[in-house]
């Protein structure tokens, strides 16, 4: 679950980080040593993300649902346009490894950008 600062939530949970309190909790115990942090402190909040997994589970198969990455892309596309890369993309792309000697990831997303009369690109990985 997550939640802001004033304590609303802003998301039920995801798969991902319910199954990762988990491994979380027997991480501690293996770093620790601290077997009544497993036995005695964590068993109601561990059995009660397990039981959340389950109930998400598909006909009694694996949990399914949304995981981190998902439920953000899912956010992106509904706050952003998505565009797609085509082989002219990558042609593109590799011009622009040759000529300006950018990495394959950078000119990729230049190419894209060009290709599509972006102005701006927001990446994590582009020059300050």
């Amino acid at each position: 679950m997550s939640s802001a600062a004033r304590g609303e939530v802003s998301s039920p949970g995801n798969i991902q980080e319910t199954r990762q309190f988990c491994q979380l909790v027997w991480e501690i115990v293996r770093w620790t040593g601290d077997r009544d942090f497993l036995e005695r402190r964590m068993p109601p909040y561990a059995k009660r993300a397990v039981a959340w997994l389950w109930e998400q589970a598909d006909d009694g198969d694996l949990p399914c649902g949304y995981g981190i990455i998902e439920r953000d892309v899912a956010v992106l596309e509904q706050a952003w346009k998505v565009v797609e890369s085509t082989d002219k993309t990558v042609s593109l792309a590799l011009s622009g490894v040759e000529k300006y000697r950018m990495s394959f990831w950078d000119a990729t997303l230049w190419a894209t950008a060009k290709q599509h009369e972006l102005t701006t690109i927001l990446s994590e990985d582009g020059p300050s």
